[in-house]
């Protein structure tokens, strides 16, 4: 496997968070966004099917709901890309129908691999999770159960996880994708305001 470049950005400034809905349909993220799955993922191998994956949850609407990060460049045109630099992306899932007591699962997040260890992926978390939680207390509704899995050997995630959302390891489960490996399920439960 060739050893991939890591790029250091000097901040922040220049990544930017947005819904992936909310970008124009010439913005080709979805591909992209299957490109990173592929790179960083261990499950599914297949473009067309990854593609088809994809396809569906963003068909699901407010169900689950995409979020990119990807380099602000002097061409954007009032915030909406010209070119294509997605850096990362985040998937949100609501489960249960929407009930005043919302419960919300991070499903994945990745960042491109040349692009990781530089923030990117705890300031998609933070962004986005406002936007959720904003989304969810719009409807009427409260943020009851927030939801993370990740592989019980990625201590590295699991403390980005509880220190940006809260949560803490309730079970470890054996991973329904990688048969002799565990995976720990991360919940944090909120109170009705």
């Amino acid at each position: 496997m060739p050893v991939t470049a890591k790029v250091k950005l000097q901040n922040l400034d220049n990544v930017i968070v947005q819904k992936f809905s909310d970008l124009p349909v010439l913005y080709n993220g979805m591909e992209q966004m299957i490109g990173i799955y592929l790179e960083i993922f261990k499950g599914m191998k297949n473009e067309r099917e990854a593609k088809e994956w994809f396809t569906g949850k963003v068909a699901s609407g407010r169900i689950s709901q995409y979020f990119v990060a990807r380099l602000k460049s002097s061409d954007d045109w009032h915030g909406l890309p010209l070119r294509d630099e997605t850096l990362a992306y985040i998937l949100w899932t609501e489960h249960g129908g929407f009930r005043p007591a919302a419960y919300v699962e991070l499903e994945q997040v990745a960042t491109k691999e040349e692009y990781q260890k530089n923030g990117i992926g705890s300031m998609l978390i933070t962004k986005s999770f406002a936007y959720v939680k904003q989304s969810i207390e719009k409807r009427g509704a409260w943020l009851a159960t927030l939801k993370v899995t990740t592989g019980e050997q990625n201590v590295r995630a699991q403390k980005m996880y509880r220190k940006i959302l809260g949560v803490e390891i309730e079970r470890r489960v054996p991973s329904p994708y990688h048969p002799g490996e565990w995976e720990v399920e991360m919940f944090a439960r909120f109170t009705k305001p």
